[in-house]
């Protein structure tokens, strides 16, 4: 299918798709075949996925002053796994947003 005519995904909507990736097992070309999509679509996304492209891919842009949804989903995914912590979701989340901030290069 030539790319004009290919549907736009939006960002969630790639997550999700890698995530089905993982838990599957398929090939790039896999799922080239089963979403419509180009094989340096697929490339470029799990290059992201892998940590060596933009992450941006994935979450769009953080808005200012709130919580990605990169960290809202670790978040949600920390509850279900570790359902027995005795701590609430804001304090995991402010641990995590914590934790970026001191391994991130700019700061």
């Amino acid at each position: 299918m030539p790319p004009r005519e290919r549907l736009h995904v939006a960002p969630h909507d790639r997550l999700a798709i890698l995530r089905l990736v993982w838990l599957n097992g398929w090939s790039a070309k896999d799922v080239a075949r089963r979403f419509v999509l180009g094989m340096a679509t697929v490339h470029r996304w799990i290059k992201a996925w892998r940590g060596k492209a933009d992450p941006g891919l994935f979450f769009g842009h953080v808005p200012w002053n709130k919580l990605s949804a990169a960290v809202r989903d670790l978040v949600h995914d920390c509850r279900i796994q570790f359902s027995e912590l005795e701590i609430g979701t804001r304090t995991i989340a402010a641990q995590i947003e914590k934790a970026v901030i001191a391994l991130s290069r700019s700061s």
